[in-house]
């Protein structure tokens, strides 16, 4: 948890306290600990379908980052 504390820092420092929390929906972050801990916070989670890259913007720069490299 001390991670996420840094992270939740870092982030309000730099877009303010006002923003939504987006994850992949993966298993490891709906886990109740994580839950508690954004709850506790405050912190809005964006309703996201599982395993959904296509939604996700950052695999698009990833991959096209990827290809860039690839040449």
């Amino acid at each position: 948890m001390t991670f996420y504390f840094l992270m939740f820092v870092f982030f309000c420092g730099a877009v303010s306290d006002k923003f939504v929390f987006m994850d992949d929906n993966a298993t490891c972050h709906r886990t109740l600990a994580v839950q508690d801990c954004l709850d506790s916070e405050g912190i809005q989670r964006l309703v996201w379908p599982a395993r959904s890259p296509d939604l996700n913007p950052i695999e698009n720069v990833l991959d096209a980052l990827g290809r860039q490299v690839a040449g």
